[in-house]
């Protein structure tokens, strides 16, 4: 019987949280707490994880204090990547596990007070990488025979 009133007691009175759904969105914090964010597409780039290690002294200067999350969907090799990462810049860091989040992002990086940046999102190195060598024109056996 009691663990009956403890469940009826518990569904009544719901989620204790403002904004859930955004918070499930942003890894557990609010949207205009965000400073960086990558989705787990651009995540998985080189040059995706020199920039963040290159922004992160900037950012924890300009918006102190950071801390990171991480999805848990995030591959294990690049979760203790950006945990060292963070741990080297003296950041909090957490893996967000919620039985039903629905984000897109891999990582956040946030403060606990509001900075309103209107776009989080890192630049698009997938634009910016080094066009591969165009191989060289191949001749016809023919051409290579009789010259021209």
């Amino acid at each position: 019987m009691e663990l009956l009133d403890q469940k009826l007691l518990k569904s009544s009175l719901g989620e204790h949280r403002l904004k859930p759904d955004e918070q499930r969105y942003f890894l557990g914090t609010y949207k205009e707490r965000v400073v960086l964010t990558a989705t787990l597409e651009e995540i998985t780039q080189q040059a995706v994880a020199d920039y963040i290690a290159s922004e992160l002294v900037p950012l924890s200067i300009k918006y102190p204090p950071l801390a990171l999350k991480l999805s848990p969907e995030l591959d294990a090799n690049l979760q203790m990547l950006y945990m060292k990462l963070a741990k080297e810049h003296h950041l909090a860091a957490t893996i967000v596990d919620e039985s039903n989040h629905q984000s897109p992002f891999a990582l956040v990086l946030h403060t606990n007070h509001a900075v309103d940046i209107p776009d989080t999102a890192i630049p698009d190195f997938s634009k910016t990488q080094k066009p591969t060598e165009k191989s060289s024109k191949k001749r016809s056996l023919l051409k290579k025979f009789f010259g021209s």
